[in-house]
């Protein structure tokens, strides 16, 4: 806060403001930006105030009307819904929020044994878990220095840009089916790629230092890929061979059924298989095939 600075600047510089008897001066200074941050907490607050309940309004209203639409299937006799489905539904349901808050969880608790308060922790988890690449401090995810930290929230930008249906065939114990999902194959196969390519590249613009190359290649992949945004450092004197890779995975995006965006790798999927379909059925034309 601009407060405690000022604060920090009269203390530090205390004989020079004793020497110059400026006491009243520097009160007043502070107290100046002692009172625009309070009106600064004050109209965040009162702006709260009025959206947190709107929030809870339609989160109550949602699940009204899932009950209400539901419920009214079950009874219509002409519905082929039943109270099964509806259970399923429910169990399928929380499934998907268990895993959502239990990755954000554990993330949030390595962020917390890594030395980051638990502000900055759940709100770098929450980020990390939507994608949207919201972070509290100026500077970003760079203000979290050291490896450590910065190599958990990559991981995690990659673990939510995973369909969230790997996660439940996991919890299923459904391992071998798990794996047999191509999308997953292709998504890691791009991220492995692309790191490799983009860390090769930068070596130089590190002084030749392998690890740091590859650990800004490896962030900047996790996050532009699942459309996070998250960054660590100025990117603007890269190569241009790294930028046009960023700018493909920037379109390619996260897994369909994850929280990332962009255009689906499951799209990139059925594209290539309808390629080479293609191609194929120019060899031989008369060959039937399924996607």
């Amino acid at each position: 806060a601009q407060s405690n600075a000022v604060l920090h600047d009269i203390f530090s510089g205390i004989r020079v403001v004793k020497s110059y008897g400026t006491e009243r001066r520097e009160a007043k200074r502070f107290e100046a930006f002692a009172q625009a941050e309070k009106d600064t907490q004050l109209k965040i607050e009162t702006k709260w105030a009025w959206i947190n309940p709107l929030l809870q309004f339609l989160i109550g209203f949602g699940e009204f009307f899932i009950l209400f639409y539901v419920g009214n299937a079950i009874i219509d006799p002409n519905n082929p819904m039943t109270l099964a489905d509806m259970a399923m539904f429910s169990s399928y349901a929380g499934m998907l929020y268990g895993i959502y808050f239990g990755l954000t969880a554990l993330e949030c608790i390595l962020l917390l044994i890594g030395g980051v308060d638990f502000f900055d922790a759940i709100n770098t988890s929450f980020a990390t878990a939507g994608t949207g690449g919201f972070g509290v401090r100026n500077n970003n995810m760079a203000a979290y220095e050291g490896y450590y930290l910065q190599t958990v929230i990559a991981v995690f930008m990659m673990l939510f840009g995973i369909n969230f249906s790997f996660y439940i065939l996991l919890i299923a114990r459904k391992f071998k089916q798990a794996f047999r999902i191509t999308e997953l194959w292709f998504y890691l196969g791009i991220i492995a790629v692309s790191t490799i390519v983009i860390g090769s590249v930068i070596i130089p613009r590190y002084h030749y230092d392998v690890h740091e190359a590859f650990h800004q290649s490896f962030f900047y992949v996790s996050s532009i890929m699942t459309t996070t945004g998250f960054g660590i450092g100025d990117v603007n004197d890269w190569p241009m061979l790294a930028k046009a890779i960023i700018v493909i995975i920037t379109f390619i995006g996260a897994m369909a059924g994850s929280t990332g965006g962009g255009f689906k790798v499951s799209r990139i999927v059925l594209l290539a298989k309808e390629v080479r379909k293609e191609i194929k059925l120019l060899i031989h034309p008369r060959n039937i095939r399924a996607v």
